[in-house]
């Protein structure tokens, strides 16, 4: 067989089809005109995760790393996750009336589904309903301005439905017309005494660096200060000493980024960022700290 319409999608994803690595869901240039427009669906070449490209190289949004322990809470939807995998139905053990066990085959694909590269630039995940007869939205991505990648540029926080930005404390708008472009710190990392303010309950670009097991949040901070390209720690205790993190219980240790973070926004994780001591006077540093600790 040369050609098969199910590995030459256009817009749509279906039941049956594998998203390859050389594959690629196309939007419509219009609500009538089939023609390719400015939005592609593919995933990334390690096949964890998935993005959307306005153009032929800018990102419009990315998807997390399939994994518990992504800090990027931006994951894919599971069900659209299997059926972009053609993941096979699965076996369960089930207990019957007279209190034996036995198994049965359950599909893991919903069989009236489908995946659509809107040319909204959403990718948008639907099932039909049969008792309204119509195809029912399910989850889409991005949710909202605050999901569009970069957004708001390194060190730049979003919030609102809006994509609202404004940077983390230490920091600076890099543009004053232009808070998109990011954030910058306002004094250079290494440059007299540093220390850390913890942001709680947020999402953010996954760390550089796995995992340093400790149960002793001091060493974190110890070995973060001694990189000079160090700019953000988080820490993990099961005892629930210090500041931790309530997404990461079954790990002890902490995780380090030696990039600028982008994509931060409301989330699950407690993050501690570098900044030196002189930014706030000591009043406002106790209230910063105060403040991320109630909500930890």
């Amino acid at each position: 067989m040369l050609w098969q319409s199910f590995d030459n999608p256009t817009d749509t994803f279906l039941p049956g089809m594998k998203m390859g690595t050389d594959m690629k869901l196309t939007s419509w240039k219009g609500a009538t005109d089939p023609g390719s427009g400015s939005f592609q669906f593919q995933p990334e070449q390690d096949s964890t995760r998935y993005s959307i490209l306005n153009g032929p190289a800018t990102y419009y949004w990315k998807s997390a790393k399939s994994s518990t322990n992504s800090f990027d809470d931006n994951q894919i939807f599971s069900t659209a996750f299997n059926l972009l995998s053609n993941t096979p139905p699965q076996k369960r053990n089930i207990i019957l009336p007279n209190r034996t066990t036995s198994s049965e085959t359950v599909p893991v694909v919903y069989p009236n589904s489908r995946l659509v590269m809107d040319r909204s630039g959403k990718l948008q995940y639907f099932i039909w309903l049969e008792r309204t007869r119509q195809w029912n939205l399910e989850w889409q991505e991005p949710k909202d301005q605050c999901s569009i990648y970069k957004v708001c540029g390194p060190f730049g926080m979003c919030s609102g439905n809006n994509g609202s930005c404004s940077c983390l404390p230490g920091y600076e708008p890099i543009s004053p017309d232009n808070h998109s472009d990011g954030c910058k710190r306002t004094t250079k990392i290494c440059d007299g005494k540093e220390t850390f303010i913890n942001r709680a309950l947020i999402s953010m670009d996954d760390p550089t660096l796995p995992i340093f097991n400790t149960n002793n949040e001091s060493k974190c901070i110890e070995a973060c200060l001694k990189n000079c390209t160090c700019v953000a720690y988080s820490y993990s205790s099961q005892n629930k000493g210090g500041i931790w993190d309530s997404s990461r219980v079954s790990t002890e240790g902490c995780w380090f980024w030696e990039t600028e973070p982008n994509n931060l926004r409301g989330g699950a994780h407690n993050i501690s960022f570098r900044f030196s001591e002189g930014t706030f006077s000591g009043t406002q540093l106790v209230a910063q700290i105060a403040c991320s600790m109630h909500f930890s």
